[in-house]
């Protein structure tokens, strides 16, 4: 008498039959690394897509279909195989990936699971490694063309004066595991905000989503983190201080801590390093730690004459993509020869990105380093200016020094001469804006220190003693000829 096998324990018998390896990330949850169709594919076990393999391999043994609650269990025998199986969790990632060798990926997100393989000694399209994790949204990337060339993207940007700056920021979005500072367009109707936002998305990191809405949910906002590697926040007239701390956060790669679920106490740190370019009629990013992360372009409007249909300028764009896609790799190549030998001295707060930038521009250009310099330093000029110029606090301490030339005394002194200027520089002061409080002052002027310093202010905190915070204000462009009072 023959006994009937269980369906579970058939479809266990079938998955044991495969190559597929199981595994679990560095969030803890469970993937399986399997051939199909002559290719490797990573699938979350929690997934439709795996729903759907063990389904087919079901059916090509018993020609029936199997339950939801069938594959559930084999799923959750699955999770304990690949906890048990991973001692060292892997790292996956969305569209690019670096891996130990040195070689750098981009994930084409082809039906034949390709990726770009990119190195000092050239680029190779092949199968990569258990590196990535793939999403509905993402379309696949046009296959790059060797010889290609990166500056016809300029053909389709209206980037005018800055175009070193903008090649080198667009190919360092290819380069894994450093932060990339955020590229904020604005301008006037008509400057072709919006499109330029459209055409990076085809470039860097394609979907069916061309730009993205910047949400204050901060759940919304780790869901196009998670799935997108480049994201084009457009239109954008207002961003809050949360909202800017975690777009931070995302740039720097800090973590983001979030629940896993509204019904479960279980916490996860997600940590990013992504793109992502922010377009507005006006520069909305007012707060000091995210200016200080960001390249301000601002772009003209288009005249009539050179004004093309979008659907006529797409369609060449998208001709010409394998070309540019080429570029950028053969450009990186080169980069990442040249990378190691890069010497800077005094580095800002994005030092990888500047320290990439000269190496990018020479790889473009030889001499174009230096350019590189003078466009991103003066770009991080223009920042302060609009740091300094969107918060009042900063503008009173400034136009303060410039008028005392140097002052010290105690915080809550300050706070009463500040008050006291404030009509004279045309100031509403209100609580959202000035804290009349000696303790949140002070800690104010820690955190726009370096702001003050780049206007021209060095300010000094000596500490708390019984009656107050002891500061001085010191107008040190005294040194470069700039006089108090000028």
């Amino acid at each position: 008498m023959q006994v009937a096998i269980p369906k579970e324990k058939s479809l266990l018998n079938f998955v044991e039959n495969t190559d597929a390896e199981f595994f679990q990330d560095t969030l803890g949850d469970s993937y399986v690394h399997v051939t199909i169709d002559k290719h490797r594919e990573v699938m979350p076990l929690k997934s439709g897509q795996c729903h759907t393999w063990l389904s087919g391999l079901y059916y090509e043994k018993e020609k029936c279909s199997v339950s939801k609650g069938i594959k559930n269990q084999v799923i959750s025998v699955l999770e304990y195989k690949a906890k048990a199986n991973t001692s060292t969790p892997v790292e996956l990632h969305t569209r690019i990936a670096a891996e130990h060798n040195g070689a750098y990926w981009y994930d084409l997100t082809n039906s034949a699971w390709e990726a770009v393989e990119v190195t000092k000694k050239g680029w190779c399209i092949k199968q990569p490694p258990r590196l990535f994790l793939r999403y509905s949204i993402q379309h696949a990337q046009d296959t790059p063309k060797k010889g290609g060339d990166i500056r016809k993207i300029l053909n389709y940007t209206p980037i005018k004066g800055n175009e070193i700056l903008f090649l080198s920021w667009l190919v360092s979005c290819f380069v894994p595991k450093i932060p990339h500072p955020a590229m904020v367009f604005y301008g006037e109707k008509g400057a072709g905000k919006t499109t330029v936002n459209e055409l990076l998305k085809a470039i860097i990191d394609p979907s069916n989503l061309e730009t993205l809405n910047l949400s204050n949910d901060l759940r919304s906002l780790n869901v196009q983190l998670k799935q997108n590697h480049f994201l084009p926040y457009d239109n954008i007239s207002k961003i809050n201080d949360q909202t800017s701390d975690a777009l931070c956060r995302a740039i720097t790669g800090s973590g983001i801590q979030q629940r896993k679920l509204y019904t479960d106490d279980e916490e996860k740190i997600y940590r990013y390093m992504r793109c992502i370019s922010i377009n507005g009629v006006e520069n909305v990013i007012n707060r000091p730690d995210l200016l200080d992360r960001s390249i301000l372009l601002q772009l003209e409007r288009i005249s009539d004459e050179k004004r093309k249909a979008i659907v006529d300028l797409k369609a060449e764009f998208m001709a010409e993509r394998p070309v540019i896609m080429g570029g950028i790799f053969d450009t990186l190549s080169k980069a990442m020869k040249l990378y190691k030998n890069v010497k800077l001295d005094k580095p800002p707060r994005m030092a990888d990105f500047e320290r990439w930038g000269y190496a990018i521009a020479e790889a473009i250009e030889q001499g174009a380093g230096q350019k590189f310099l003078n466009e991103y330093a003066a770009n991080r000029e223009l920042q302060n200016i609009e740091a300094i110029d969107s918060d009042p606090l900063a503008t009173l301490v400034v136009e303060f020094t410039k008028e005392k030339g140097e002052w010290t005394g105690k915080v809550f002194d300050l706070c009463v001469e500040l008050i006291r200027i404030a009509p004279r520089q045309y100031i509403a002061l209100n609580p959202k804006n000035f804290s009349e409080k000696p303790n949140q002052l002070s800690r104010r002027l820690n955190g726009i220190k370096g702001n003050l310093e780049a206007a021209g202010v060095r300010y000094e905190n000596h500490g708390h003693g019984r009656d107050g915070t002891t500061v001085t204000l010191r107008w040190i462009k005294a040194q470069e000829g700039v006089m108090p009072n000028d």
